[in-house]
């Protein structure tokens, strides 16, 4: 039976609007000011922050007028120290860079969230704040204890699991760890949501054909997730390593995709790291934009004539998203008129729930691909962008980018190189990519040089950089070989 943990949880009256990462991250910082101000004798609480808004940037939680944690998405804080009582939290989004000083200090400052929930802390409780919904209806789950930041014993490890997935009913999680003597799933608990369980104590022992007899003892965990009602498995994970005198609480968080896992787990651990773990057989996908000036429409395969990704893609179209396994991925493009002709091979490895795009770039005789991860997730309150190089014009050429506010008139030093100040991306080669910028929605002009001189190949171009687009901006040729720039939206 599963121990209830105190939750509430609030959400602004505002209407709901739509709004995703895997790896291991270390998603936030802890703003010193939490504990400020506590003197020895003051009866203190310890707050944690999880951000899971899906649109959201980064994030700031306060308590009443203190900031104490900014946090990514998918991120959590350390647990910091605040005094006891009745206390507003607050959420507010970071304002990313304009790429203007104006020295007006209001233009860096937060912007409030339209969420205000009270909430009383008692002394000597632990507290872990997660925010969820979106920015227009951001709710709050408080989880509250005695145990989050409890030291654990040599020898052994414990964990609980929280249910913080708003659109799913009950669930039941069943868990293994064999470094513990537990070979066959044993029950951790059945959850609504808001619900957790209490901690899962285990005795580690070290395995006996292990070489290294000093390293610390750990657990391999696998987690799965079943649907009360229906007793469907909606989740298996891989293993998950807990190192002994390690205490950690996994969040049954929201799985945006594109599955169909509805969950992940998320890690928390009380110095404020966490980790984030997707169904390993969940699919990714794959789309085709087709950037070479002389192919003929291609067709995009996956291993097999049977798997086709894209069918008919001519120069400037775009297929649809196609699913793929996590794992190794081949594409075969041929011609969609000759499939008895070769264009390219091009092999990767796909992750779950990740977005590719894969880029026919080059001319006919030696068009190859490029596959690039995208980030699909649109946040409002600002633009992300990245360049790719994709010009087989200027195949022998790296590039340097500046991206500037509109009217800016690029530096020059006493010996004509510019000045690198200014520049955005230094070096870019042919059929190579930028990771993406972040900044304030709005219009930015654009400049490509050769790199490391001050020759212009293209600019300035205007780029319109709207509020929650994130575009891949190819620098390519036309038909007729001039240069030209395509933005590409990577939202889905």
């Amino acid at each position: 039976m599963a121990m209830k943990p105190k939750v509430s949880s609030s959400q602004s009256a505002l209407p709901s609007r739509a709004g995703r990462l895997f790896a291991c991250v270390c998603g936030a910082c802890l703003l010193t000011a939490c504990g400020s101000g506590l003197d020895d004798d003051d009866p203190a609480v310890y707050v944690r922050a999880v951000n899971l808004v899906d649109d959201s940037p980064t994030l700031e939680f306060s308590l009443d007028d203190t900031a104490i944690a900014n946090v990514d998405y998918s991120g959590a804080s350390a647990f910091g120290a605040s005094h006891a009582g009745q206390k507003t939290i607050a959420l507010a989004t970071l304002t990313p860079s304009e790429l203007v000083d104006d020295d007006d200090d209001d233009n860096d400052e937060p912007l409030p969230v339209n969420l205000a929930l009270q909430q009383d802390f008692s002394a000597g409780t632990d507290y872990t704040l997660i925010a969820y919904g979106t920015l227009a209806q951001p709710q709050v789950l408080t989880v509250s204890g005695g145990d989050d930041r409890s030291s654990v014993s040599d020898d052994k490890g414990a964990f609980r699991v929280v249910h913080s997935s708003p659109e799913l009913g009950s669930l039941t999680v069943y868990f293994t760890a064999p470094q513990a003597g537990i070979t066959a799933p044993q029950l951790v608990g059945t959850l609504n949501f808001g619900e957790g369980t209490a901690y899962v104590d285990l005795d580690l022992v070290r395995e006996a054909d292990l070489i290294d007899t000093d390293g610390s003892l750990y657990a391999d965990l696998t987690f799965t997730v079943h649907d009360t009602g229906t007793g469907n498995e909606i989740f298996r994970s891989d293993s998950i390593g807990l190192t002994e005198q390690t205490r950690g609480m996994f969040l049954l968080a929201p799985n945006r995709g594109p599955g169909p896992a509805p969950v992940r787990l998320i890690e928390l651990l009380s110095g404020g790291t966490s980790g984030e773990f997707l169904a390993p057989g969940d699919n990714a996908v794959v789309r085709f934009f087709h950037l070479s000036p002389d192919s003929p429409a291609l067709d995009v395969l996956n291993s097999s004539f049977q798997n086709p990704i894209a069918q008919q893609v001519a120069f400037r179209g775009a297929s649809p998203d196609g699913a793929v396994n996590s794992d190794e991925v081949s594409l075969i493009a041929v011609p969609s008129d000759n499939y008895g002709a070769f264009v390219f091979l091009e092999e990767f490895v796909a992750t779950p729930d990740a977005h590719y795009t894969a880029y026919a770039i080059g001319p006919l005789v030696n068009v190859d691909a490029v596959v690039l991860s995208d980030d699909a997730r649109s946040v409002p309150t600002q633009t992300r962008f990245r360049f790719l190089h994709a010009s087989p014009a200027l195949d022998d050429e790296d590039i340097d980018i500046y991206v500037v506010p509109p009217g800016t008139v690029l530096n020059f030093d006493d010996e004509d190189d510019i000045d690198d100040s200014v520049k955005t991306y230094a070096g870019l080669a042919y059929r190579g990519s930028t990771g993406y910028t972040t900044l304030k929605s709005g219009t930015y002009e654009v400049y490509f040089m050769r790199a490391d001189t001050t020759s212009t190949v293209l600019g300035p171009v205007s780029l319109q950089a709207g509020a929650g687009r994130v575009q891949t901006i190819a620098l390519m040729d036309s038909e007729t070989g001039v240069l030209e720039l395509t933005p590409i939206s990577d939202t889905r």
